[in-house]
């Protein structure tokens, strides 16, 4: 009986950061929000944090005003209002917001939204910073998983690589059956 071979080989894992230095997690870095009348794609950053209703309003309030966004005659003519009609809301979370993400998925699927599920990863780099006199990891906050993560430098501790899962959920009002 054959095993099955792994797709990538696993990333190396680092030794452990010395007593004095732990991780600093960077913001991660993504577009601004646009304005609910602009034409731009409507992405919603979801963190675990995020409250669920002001989440379900503010992708119910996108739907909405995309449907009130003004045409010109040539693109009325050209069909390019129908698209845009059908433009829906991506919502994007990482690590421990995925599970909310899929909440609120689900939720609109309920509703009768159509709903599609995009699954990733990204690279995100994190810091690594010198603890101050006297203070331990655990005061600072610095719990740190010996994961997939990479040493952007050996010997210079200042930057560490690490990958982690990325869901978009696109949400759609549903078309109507009848047209």
């Amino acid at each position: 009986m054959a095993t099955p071979m792994p797709s990538k080989p696993p990333a190396p894992i680092i030794a452990a950061l010395p007593s004095d230095k732990t991780l600093q997690k960077r913001p991660l870095a993504h577009a601004p929000i646009p304005t609910s009348v602009s034409t731009a794609p409507k992405v919603i950053y979801v963190s675990a944090k995020t409250p669920f209703i002001s989440a379900v309003k503010r992708v119910e309030s996108y739907l909405d005003s995309a449907e009130k966004v003004p045409r010109s005659k040539k693109q009325k003519i050209t069909g390019v209002e129908k698209e845009s009609q059908n433009a829906g809301v991506t919502l994007k979370a990482t690590g421990r917001a995925i599970d909310k993400c899929l909440q609120l998925g689900s939720f609109f699927m309920g509703k009768g939204y159509e709903v599609r599920l995009k699954t990733g990863s990204m690279e995100v780099v994190d810091d690594v910073v010198e603890l101050g006199i006297g203070e331990t990891r655990k005061q600072k906050g610095g719990k740190r998983k010996a994961g997939d993560m990479e040493v952007e430098g050996d010997e210079d501790l200042e930057m560490v690589k690490r990958t982690t899962s990325v869901l978009e959920v696109l949400v759609y009002r549903r078309k109507d059956k009848s047209s």
